[in-house]
């Protein structure tokens, strides 16, 4: 960032964002996850990633970047209460189309708790059928 007459200019993509609701005394915290998409070379690849909570968190969102991405991919976030069978919390879901530069950003402007135990789960969907391998890095945006 850099400073014009007194006030901060935003990088080139990222939206400003107003945090209305965050909990008292929390201070933000990036979480980061990365995951390399096995592809089939002759049909589309689905890669699943979980990340099982040991600890409640206040989520506000998720900021995703795809190397290797293909138009049309995206990425389902949900959170999934484990048992047999496992049960998804529609509350929470979220569909991220890939965009043309590969970089997303998901911010509310409120958080959402997510209690210990249940499980974050992120779905790349590539429709490539060959290619490098995409990439994913997600950084998760909480409050501890």
């Amino acid at each position: 960032m850099s400073d014009l007459s007194g006030k901060k200019r935003l990088e080139d993509g990222v939206s400003q964002v107003t945090i209305e609701d965050a909990p008292e005394g929390t201070n933000l915290v990036v979480v980061g996850r990365r995951f390399e998409v096995t592809l089939d070379s002759d049909t589309n690849g689905d890669t699943k990633d979980d990340w099982t909570l040991t600890e409640q968190i206040e989520m506000q969102g998720v900021v995703t970047e795809v190397a290797n991405h293909t138009d049309g991919d995206y990425i389902e976030l949900r959170v999934i209460m484990p048992g047999d069978p496992e049960v998804e919390i529609s509350y929470y879901a979220q569909t991220i189309y890939v965009k043309p530069s590969g970089q997303t950003n998901v911010i509310a402007t409120g958080t959402a708790t997510v209690p210990a135990g249940l499980i974050i789960r992120a779905s790349y969907h590539s429709v490539a059928t060959s290619g490098p391998q995409p990439i994913v890095y997600m950084d998760f945006r909480i409050w501890k």
